[in-house]
């Protein structure tokens, strides 16, 4: 069984391998790195499927564990990103700061909430787009105050 250590720091970010180990279980009161939540293909690719993924440390080493939530279609929230890692300036070692329980039941709080919930009003991006435009004109040319007509001549 894993054994929690009382000042739960991993590694040197710049000493990380770059491929990550697998974890097979995790433990409740374990810290973690972060927890993600995505869509993706089956591993008979017959469909998709809705993974979580907890990152916790073993042996000074990021692993992973892997558990399928069932069918995409069954889930309304996009995926997500919870990091839990805050990285120490003086040492350059991260610190955790959340367990996998905290982090499954922020999980389970996101994974609820409507997807259309955020208050956010879509922005035209042609309109940005040409104000941008005019804007960097402006900048270089000043601003035009000559209009033409369809044939080019000078309506003004």
């Amino acid at each position: 069984m894993y054994q929690r250590k009382q000042n739960p720091v991993a590694t040197n970010v710049d000493s990380l391998p770059p491929l990550m180990s697998v974890a097979f279980s995790v433990d409740s009161d374990e810290y973690a790195l972060g927890l993600s939540e995505t869509n993706e293909m089956r591993s008979d690719s017959r469909g998709w499927e809705r993974v979580q993924r907890i990152t916790v440390v073993r042996s000074d080493r990021p692993a992973v564990y892997l558990k399928s939530l069932g069918p995409r279609d069954d889930f309304t929230a996009d995926g997500f990103n919870i990091p839990s890692g805050v990285p120490d300036e003086a040492t350059g070692r991260w610190v955790l700061v959340h367990t996998v329980a905290e982090l499954q039941e922020l999980a389970d709080t996101i994974r609820e909430q409507d997807p259309q919930s955020a208050d956010i009003e879509p922005r035209k991006l042609d309109d940005s787009y040409y104000k941008a435009v005019e804007q960097v004109q402006d900048a270089h040319i000043g601003p035009t105050k000559a209009i033409y007509g369809p044939k080019g001549d000078r309506l003004q």
